[in-house]
């Protein structure tokens, strides 16, 4: 202090000839980029979805969503079930496995014959690394007369070859 006066340094960090953000574009600046990102984020590709297979009678015990990218991957997964109908028959769905990946959605065993899989639309969205497949269950009506016959639902999509961390049935979109 001299004199009663406080001496306030300034520091400056860019030349009188640089650019200089004020706080109002830095804001703006966020707000661009938060946005872009979001935007980027949230955009969905529709990707054309093709039914390859369908039966009440797969012979998969348990539920399961996966991707399918070769025919002994396939194979594999259909083995089980065609021991037990002593079947030496390989299961194969014509598919180039370099272009295409299978998607198998399989509902497991079930007590009776009044359960379906329906495909609500033939494109899959793809969000975020997530693929949402526009899938139904359709499930007996309580009290309803089914046969009671085991079955085990499932169907089998064709998809071209993309990169997905993970596969989902999408809800119904609200009307």
């Amino acid at each position: 202090m001299v004199s009663g006066v406080s001496v306030v340094r300034k520091y400056v960090l860019f030349p009188k000839s640089s650019f200089v953000l004020k706080p109002n574009m830095i804001q703006k600046t966020l707000v661009l980029s938060l946005l872009s990102i979001v935007m980027y984020a949230c955009s969905a590709e529709m990707i054309p979805l093709q039914v390859k297979y369908s039966s009440n009678q797969c012979g998969i015990p348990k539920p399961m969503l996966i991707s399918i990218k070769s025919a002994s991957e396939l194979a594999n997964l259909f083995e089980p079930a065609q021991k037990k109908a002593l079947s030496s028959q390989t299961f194969k769905i014509d598919v180039d496995y370099q272009n295409q990946v299978l998607i198998l959605f399989a509902m497991g065993q079930k007590p009776s014959s009044g359960y379906t899989i329906l495909l609500r639309d033939k494109v899959a969205r793809l969000e975020s690394e997530k693929l949402y497949l526009p899938i139904n269950i359709q499930q007996p009506a309580e009290g309803s007369l089914q046969g009671q016959v085991i079955s085990s639902p499932c169907q089998i999509y064709v998809i071209s070859k993309i990169e997905f961390m993970e596969i989902l049935v999408a809800k119904r979109q609200p009307r």
